[in-house]
């Protein structure tokens, strides 16, 4: 799967030990956006939305060309935790519901619990969605010293409350204590002041590894099991501000993500006046794709890709991702090769010193390849999922990507084509580089700079290669070369047959290994009127506590 050059190998990987042993281990920010498309970042060519602070941390590093997660929110933070492709845990179907007794095994392997053994302080703020019917199954059992957010799958922005099954709850927490006194408070502002904490009083001795996920872009304030509405901190979204964008929802997603990037910008300030930013890796990407129709839908643009959220299409699993760090050989470039939301775990547990290639991983350590701008790491080969019970499947091999079926039985709000977005205004450079982010990295606005990104920007603007006239339909296997239409518009699969055969039997390999889905009813005993309100670990005997006593 990955190719590398043993006596090239040799030569950088001493480079890096010595690297490792010589300075103090670098502190890790991961920021996770949710819901957030292709066409919803500046520097992927969008003129509807600023994304001030999420280019500059590109020009200041690493643009990712061909950055796959996974289709939705429970597989992508459960392959992002364990370094494996959810088939691995039973976690390649649907999100977890709250009130559904589903969990990872602590048998797997975990970042936080390995960075933890290298010396680090681990902090999780925002979004979970990996299982809470026990505390066993929260944040800290599998390594994080705090978690401050919502255990389920999203909250409103300000009421932070979530329905499921029928019943409607609060879902906030700091640890294990229910907070009671946030109502009101925009949750994307939470977070900020809460990971700016965490910086704040972190302990100069220890590295930090902090993880701050997302609400922002996910609908919140629920209208049904399988809807919900956006919710904004102003009417900046008005017509005012945003009048250039002819639907009122996608201007109110405009004000939420740029909202979302000046978070961004306030960290990254935070980091510069701890002391630390030189010696901190910051990594930004999307969970998946956008939900532009279909559930819980927030007029997220994937331009110009098939298909969105929950499509193993371009669309759902393609999304915006950028890497910063100081010590980059080569800065504002882009990063062409494959790379998985897998890949973290190993690259960034390699950049904290620790050695993953004998873990048995899927993720393959590309750190090597970022810090260096080399080619010794090529992975070519990406599992998009396999999921049994929807009956769909999706494997990238090369330039080539073999889909078996389609999400909902091939149901077009899925899978066609979605959210083309007009270009009608001009990209603000001043932003990117005023921005606090770019400031806070020591540039200024100069000539150069600006060049950089321009150039940078128009190679990453895909153009549109949509067909006029979409006739694609995949009620079984569908092969397509990526190089020569990203768009997914030609099925190829008769013309190649040889290389249909190749990457149809790699997915009978991976279902062979497959672990069964692991999902379940919501149990009824979750019932958050058990807790005064509140989703819990229902499971615990003591799962249900406020102002430190049992309820």
């Amino acid at each position: 799967m990955y190719l590398i050059k043993v006596s090239q190998f040799c030569l950088v990987l001493v480079g890096v030990a010595s690297w490792c042993n010589a300075e103090k281990k670098p502190n890790i920010v991961m920021i996770v956006a949710d819901d957030v498309g292709w066409n919803d970042v500046g520097f992927h060519g969008s003129n509807q939305i600023n994304t001030p602070n999420i280019d500059a941390l590109g020009l200041n590093g690493i643009y990712f060309d061909r950055y796959y997660a996974q289709q939705s929110c429970t597989p992508s933070r459960s392959a992002l935790l364990t370094g494996r492709y959810p088939i691995r845990l039973g976690y390649q179907g649907l999100p977890i519901n709250p009130g559904e007794n589903r969990s990872i095994s602590h048998d797997f392997w975990t970042l936080p619990k390995a960075l933890k053994g290298l010396g680090y302080m681990n902090h999780l703020v925002g979004k979970w969605h990996l299982g809470s019917a026990s505390k066993n199954f929260t944040p800290q059992a599998y390594g994080y010293d705090s978690h401050y957010g919502y255990l389920d799958g999203f909250v409103s922005y300000f009421d932070h409350d979530i329905q499921s099954d029928g019943h409607l709850g609060k879902d906030m927490y700091s640890d294990h204590q229910p907070l009671t006194n946030t109502t009101g408070e925009y949750f994307t502002d939470m977070v900020t002041r809460r990971s700016i904490e965490v910086i704040k009083n972190h302990p100069q001795e220890k590295p930090l590894h902090l993880v701050i996920s997302h609400l922002a872009a996910h609908t919140g304030k629920s209208t049904g099991d399988m809807d919900g509405v956006l919710e904004v901190a102003s009417d900046e979204y008005n017509d005012k501000k945003y009048g250039y964008i002819p639907d009122k929802i996608r201007r109110m997603y405009a004000e939420i993500v740029e909202r979302m990037d000046t978070s961004i910008g306030d960290v990254v300030e935070a980091l510069d006046r701890k002391g630390i930013l030189d010696n901190t890796i910051i990594v930004f990407f999307s969970d998946n794709g956008a939900p532009t129709n279909g559930f819980f839908k927030n007029r997220g643009s994937n331009f110009p890709f098939r298909g969105i959220k929950l499509s193993l299409f371009e669309g759902g699993v393609r999304v915006p991702a950028v890497v910063y760090s100081s010590k980059f050989k080569n800065k504002g470039r882009i990063y062409k090769n494959l790379f998985h939301i897998t890949d973290w775990a190993p690259t960034l547990y390699s950049a904290a010193g620790g050695d993953a290639s004998k873990l048995g991983l899927d993720g393959a350590n590309q750190w090597t390849n970022l810090v260096y701008d080399s080619k010794l790491v090529k992975r070519d080969e990406i599992l998009l999922n396999i999921d049994e019970v929807e009956g769909y499947s999706g494997l990238i091999k090369g330039r080539y990507k073999l889909i078996n079926s389609t999400f909902g039985d091939g149901d077009e709000t899925f899978n066609n084509y979605t959210g083309e977005v007009s270009v009608n205004r001009p990209y603000n450079v001043r932003k990117v580089l005023m921005s606090k982010t770019n400031r806070a990295l020591g540039n200024c606005k100069t000539l150069n700079q600006e060049k950089l990104l321009l150039a940078l920007r128009k190679k990453m603007t895909m153009p549109n290669c949509r067909p006029n006239v979409d006739t694609l339909k995949c009620p079984g296997e569908c092969l397509f070369d990526l190089k020569e239409d990203p768009c997914e518009s030609k099925d190829i699969s008769k013309k190649l047959p040889r290389v249909t055969e190749n990457l149809r039997n790699r997915l009978q390999i991976f279902n062979d290994e497959r672990k069964p889905q692991l999902n379940r009813p919501v149990d009824p005993n979750s019932n958050p009127q058990h807790c005064n309100g509140f989703w819990y670990p229902w499971m615990d005997e003591d799962g249900c506590w406020f102002d430190s006593h049992q309820i």
